[in-house]
């Protein structure tokens, strides 16, 4: 129990000190206003689409006074770059590679566009947090479709001929759909979906680590009241063979 006060407390007087670091620097709040706006048209010209996305390093551009380096142009570097830019700040963005997205690039082949990474995305509900937060540093620029059902099959050729296993959208209709197929396995299907929530509930905990300082995250690993604070670091493949 105090070790939950203690951690309580901790977290508490981090948010606190960031706080007043944003007060003191005198940023605003990127979030204070709804900037959605009617989407424009999609930008299909190859050309212009470079000018965005491949832009070469020029120290000569850097400019000066900057309040933020971000390293790498993956969703993650561009979601803390915008909202860094939306509170006042300016924010450098650096990427390696030729092209800004990382794992949102897409590829053509033979006229079908092809994704390197992400495909489909979970929460994104129009009241979902999520939305919201992607909604306003992308000015409503993204247009969300929802999923097909079934949004993926899986398909295995063997000595006894071929087996579709098809993925439904929904909570509901996706675990319905792995007990059709697997109804021997109905207990063993709600225990993995149960251990897949815990996981999911856990996340936000693995965030509040990372905001602690780096010394006292390394403090509370290594005496060992992490698994009392996060559970899902209990869990292995192991506890489910």
């Amino acid at each position: 129990m105090w070790l939950s006060l203690l951690l309580a407390l901790l977290l508490l007087a981090v948010f606190r000190k960031g706080h007043l670091r944003l007060s003191a620097g005198g940023s605003q709040n990127p979030f204070s206003e709804d900037v959605r706006r009617t989407p424009a048209p999609l930008v299909t010209d190859k050309e212009a689409r470079k000018k965005v996305l491949k832009r070469a390093f020029s120290a000569s551009q850097v400019p000066e006074n900057l309040d933020a380096v971000v390293i790498g142009s993956g969703f993650g570097g561009l979601a803390a770059a915008a909202i860094l830019a939306k509170a006042g700040k300016r924010v450098l963005v650096l990427e390696q590679h030729s092209k800004a997205g990382g794992c949102c690039h897409t590829f053509g082949q033979k006229g079908v566009e092809f994704d390197t990474g992400i495909h489909y995305v979970g929460s994104m509900q129009e009241d979902g947090i999520c939305r919201l937060v992607l909604d306003q540093i992308t000015e409503g620029q993204l247009d969300w479709a929802a999923l097909s059902s079934p949004f993926d099959i899986m398909v295995l050729e063997g000595p006894n001929g071929r087996k579709e296993f098809p993925m439904y959208s929904g909570e509901k209709a996706y675990i319905q759909g792995l007990k059709e197929k697997f109804p021997q396995e109905e207990a063993a299907i709600d225990k993995y979906v149960k251990l897949v929530k815990v996981v999911s509930r856990g996340a936000i905990h693995a965030v509040l680590l990372k905001m602690l300082p780096l010394r006292l995250a390394q403090l509370i690993s290594k005496c060992g009241p992490l698994t009392r604070f996060f559970p899902f670091l209990r869990a292995s493949t192991q506890s489910l063979a």
